[in-house]
């Protein structure tokens, strides 16, 4: 897996992940709420400030505060 980090001055990050050979897997239901759930834990223990997400059929947009 590769990624790559842009350090932020801010602390504000464009984060996008996706699914392995573009595998919609985001179109069920019971799937589609684990990243959700976890958006929710990680945004309610104020670990970041979600300022917006997209998810999509294959991959995932975030728009966080550290």
């Amino acid at each position: 897996m590769k990624y790559k980090t842009i350090p932020s001055e801010t602390n504000l990050y464009f984060v996008t992940s996706r699914i392995t050979r573009y595998t919609s897997i985001f179109t069920n239901d019971e799937i589609a709420s684990i990243p959700l759930s976890s958006l929710t834990w990680f945004r309610d223990k104020n670990i970041w400030k979600l300022y917006a997400f997209c998810l999509m059929p294959n991959h995932l947009h975030i728009l966080i505060e550290l």
